[in-house]
């Protein structure tokens, strides 16, 4: 799954590089980071089990900067985890996932070292889930869909390096269920990406 979405990531940014290679002042970019990714899959588990949704991610970007302004973005990121274990008894859960976003930003210049930025978009995310059942039968099931991105940040620029501080959220809009944590997530995510320009 990473070397496909990658692979899929360097064909958009590619493509896009094409198709503005007559812009001024403009400056493609790749870079990869890590972070913290929260869901709130722990919210309203029973008080007889334990539960951990905050997970160390890692994420993969590359687009386009068409002037100090203005870039469109592509993103892949893991979502973490979140898993759920009854204190007595074989009763687990686990959800994970990732996400591919494609996303417009914004920027507004600090200074010639420091700027502030903003983005939104639309993400294309994959989650499976692994439930075991009271007597010990394991299944699993998977969603997928396409919803809404959003973030800010602060970066640091060196030349045609940048170091990234950020914030994202994703909305995942799961199947409903009668258990919350398969229900509807937002995943928060906060990173540090490295950024290097061409």
């Amino acid at each position: 799954m990473y070397k496909k979405m990658a692979t899929t990531l360097a064909a958009i940014a590619l493509t896009t590089l094409s198709a503005t290679s007559s812009a001024q002042d403009g400056m493609g970019y790749f870079g990869f980071g890590v972070g913290q990714a929260k869901n709130d899959g722990c919210e309203g588990q029973p008080s007889g089990s334990t539960c951990s949704d905050t997970k160390t991610v890692g994420r993969i970007v590359g687009g386009y900067e068409f002037n100090e302004n203005f870039a469109i973005e592509g993103t892949y990121t893991s979502l973490g985890a979140a898993e759920a274990a009854a204190l007595s008894g074989p009763e687990r859960a686990k959800l994970e996932g990732s996400a591919f976003s494609l996303a417009v930003m914004g920027s507004v210049p600090l200074s010639d070292a420091w700027g502030l930025f903003g983005k939104f978009g639309m993400s294309r995310w994959d989650v499976e889930a692994s439930l075991t059942d009271g007597f010990g039968d394991t299944y699993s099931a998977d969603d997928d869909g396409n919803d809404p991105v959003y973030g800010v940040g602060i970066k640091w620029i060196e030349g045609n390096y940048s170091l990234r501080l950020e914030y994202e959220r994703y909305e995942l809009g799961l199947a409903d269920s009668t258990d919350g944590f398969l229900d509807d997530q937002d995943v928060d995510v906060i990173s540090l990406t490295y950024v290097i320009g061409f």
